[in-house]
Formats: structure tokens, C-alpha cells, sequence
């Protein structure tokens, strides 16, 4: 499910609420791919399926930190 979210969107990232990294990253998309269409999804609780997504993101990239960064699907950061 991961990989088809990533597809879907040029840009798709996945951050956490007050994550200075997530907050940088955002800004730099912003400023050199303002014309580029990106989807965000920000976790924000503690739910189980938020838990299992970032389970599942870590299997996904062996990355263990925020933010995940899809650019047409493939992981990048």
C-alpha cells in the first residue's frame, strides 16, 4: 500500500508533528518544486495503524528516521 501511495503523487511524504528534519524538508520542496505536485501525510497520534505504517516504511527503506521521501515512487530519503 506503501508503494502504490508512493506512485500516486510526483512527490509523496511521510512526516511526523514537530520534526525539525520533516519541517526542512517540506520547505525545501516548497521553494525549488513549487510546480510540482506533493502530497504530505503528517502522522499526529500514537493510533495502531500509525505505529504499523511506520513499522511497515522501516521494512520498506531500512530508514529508521522521519522524514520518508517518495519522488515518482522511489524512495529517496
Amino acid at each position: 500500500y506503501i508503494q502504490r501511495q508512493a506512485k500516486r503523487y510526483p512527490i509523496m511524504m511521510y512526516t511526523l508533528v514537530q520534526c525539525v528534519p520533516c519541517q526542512r524538508a517540506k520547505h525545501l520542496l516548497a521553494v525549488n518544486y513549487a510546480d510540482v505536485a506533493a502530497y504530505f501525510l503528517e502522522l499526529v497520534g500514537d493510533e495502531d495503524w500509525q505505529r504499523q505504517l511506520q513499522v511497515d516504511l522501516h521494512r520498506m527503506t531500512g530508514q529508521i528516521t522521519f522524514p520518508y521521501i517518495f519522488i515518482c515512487g522511489r524512495h529517496i530519503g
